[in-house]
């Protein structure tokens, strides 16, 4: 128990703001004195269980890591449900806890991101609405009942969805980060335009403002490997990846706590377990040194990987026509 307590104070002064009282969160969180508050802080008595889960509800810590640190070998990942009657509030209640997390990471100071990225990166993907609305609509369509939403072209996004998507974007984008790009992050996409075009959910209309979209943020991906920063001036390390990684990965630490994530589609498992954690990391290293950096470097190679992203992109027509 003394563990549990132990990992519930620290994990509460992580969620305090700057600037603000710990024992003032406690007392706004649970009625109590500021004494009584006190005493629990400082371990001379511990939190009731109904303290407990009111305070991990309130400020989003996860009861099971806490119970997990009295049983050895097991481990809590967290996941958002995928099926649900209205997906785009799932969606939408997603990002916000995602946000929360990335927004308390980058507050604090020595924050970086390392991330081994199998299809496009949030960070780049969502300042454009289309490229956003596809990989809703993906989500969507392989997670849902069939005939849920039947063409891209009838889901609504909510204005307060885009603004959540780019704020998550100008985030982490102000977080240092090094990003490791699986060499096939655009073929990935074309071929699922394809498959939609096909079958005739998405329209030509879409498929060439998907095309437009996908060149602006193939350069908006070279402009920041060419400076080694985001626009934000941010560092940003930009490797290429020569071997094959089958999910898109991230590891995440700042001076006060760590979490990892491996993400499927536009839903991901999180896991605050140390060990895990360190597991991640030392995953996302060793791919960096089967990559190539391509940041202030390996100029030839970079200009060679951006151009067959275009080229790739430029031959959609072509793989359309063959696969009428």
């Amino acid at each position: 128990m003394k563990a549990i307590q132990k990992e519930l104070v620290k994990a509460i002064r992580e969620r305090t703001p700057k600037g603000i009282n710990v024992v003032d969160i406690v007392t706004d969180l649970i009625p109590m004195s500021k004494e009584a508050a006190y005493r629990r802080l400082r371990g001379c008595i511990p939190f009731t269980l109904d303290e407990t889960v009111q305070i991990c509800n309130k400020l989003g810590i996860s009861l099971d890591h806490l119970v997990e640190l009295e049983h050895e070998n097991q481990y809590t990942f967290h996941v958002i449900p995928m099926n649900s009657s209205d997906p785009l509030e799932e969606y939408y209640k997603m990002m916000t806890h995602t946000l929360h997390r990335i927004k308390r990471l980058q507050s604090a100071p020595k924050s970086f991101l390392l991330t081994a990225q199998n299809t496009l990166s949030h960070f780049f993907a969502f300042k454009y609405n289309l490229i956003s609305k596809m990989k809703i609509f993906k989500w969507v369509y392989n997670t849902n009942p069939p005939g849920l939403i039947k063409r891209m072209e009838n889901i609504i996004i909510h204005p307060k969805v885009i603004q959540l998507q780019k704020e998550y974007m100008n985030t982490g984008q102000l977080i240092p980060s090094s990003v490791i790009l699986d060499e096939s992050i655009i073929n990935n996409i074309i071929q699922d335009i394809i498959f939609f075009t096909n079958i005739e959910i998405i329209s030509e209309k879409e498929v060439a403002g998907l095309k437009e979209e996908l060149h602006g943020m193939i350069d908006d991906m070279e402009h920041a490997a060419v400076r080694g920063a985001f626009p934000s001036g941010v560092k940003a390390n930009i490797y290429i990846s020569h071997t094959f990684f089958d999910a898109t990965y991230l590891y995440a630490q700042n001076a006060e706590s760590k979490f990892c994530s491996i993400h499927y589609g536009l839903n991901h498992l999180v896991c605050e377990n140390e060990l895990i954690c360190d597991n991640q990391r030392l995953w996302i290293e060793s791919l960096i040194r089967y990559s190539t950096l391509i940041s202030n470097s390996g100029e030839f190679i970079r200009m060679q990987f951006f151009k067959k992203l275009r080229n790739d992109l430029d031959s959609l027509a072509i793989l359309q026509a063959k696969n009428v």
